[in-house]
């Protein structure tokens, strides 16, 4: 309960209800030194907000990369599915050798244009595809079944990185397929 001293008055102008005292309607505030303590929590809470904020921008925007490399990575089997064992093969390299610009699958921004070599400009271009044979099944340059065609596709972002643009780092998706006849 409030002393006397204390009176709740109606105050239409304000629209609300205000507290007045006898000592001419002054309350007691805050100390100084509560002042600088929430000024302090203040600066250092949010640098930290902000910087934790750039944080998880770039963890979003790697995952949705790494969604998208995916996609290309599913746009580039259906494009080789219907081609034969024989192409495929000529296609591969060995495992953790260079290809050429000729021997790569490159999938554009899109994520529906795909094609070999100078089929995508190189504008368009953001992933590539390296088709290399899986070490297991692929034994001296000669493939053990001719049935299928088991190998590992290497997807590789951004595709200017490998065409001569050095300026991005390259990140790197891998998955084993096997195509069937």
């Amino acid at each position: 309960m409030l002393p006397a001293s204390h009176v709740w008055e109606f105050c239409s102008l304000a629209g609300g209800i205000k507290l007045v005292t006898d000592r001419g309607g002054f309350r007691r505030g805050f100390s100084l030194i509560e002042v600088i303590i929430a000024m302090g929590i203040f600066a250092v809470s949010v640098p930290l907000l902000l910087g934790l904020l750039a944080v998880l921008q770039d963890k979003s925007t790697d995952a949705v990369e790494r969604a998208d490399a995916t996609s290309s990575l599913e746009t580039a089997i259906s494009f080789l599915q219907p081609l034969g064992a024989n192409e495929i093969n000529a296609k591969a390299v060995t495992p953790g050798a260079s290809s050429t610009e000729n021997q790569r699958v490159y999938v554009a921004r899109n994520l529906v244009t795909v094609g070999w070599g100078a089929a995508i400009p190189v504008s368009e271009r953001r992933y590539a595809i390296t088709i290399e044979h899986l070490p297991d099944i692929w034994a001296g340059g000669a493939a053990l079944t001719s049935n299928l065609v088991a190998v590992t596709l290497r997807v590789e972002w951004p595709a200017s990185a490998l065409d001569g643009d050095a300026s991005e780092a390259v990140s790197v998706l891998r998955s084993n397929h096997v195509f069937l006849p």
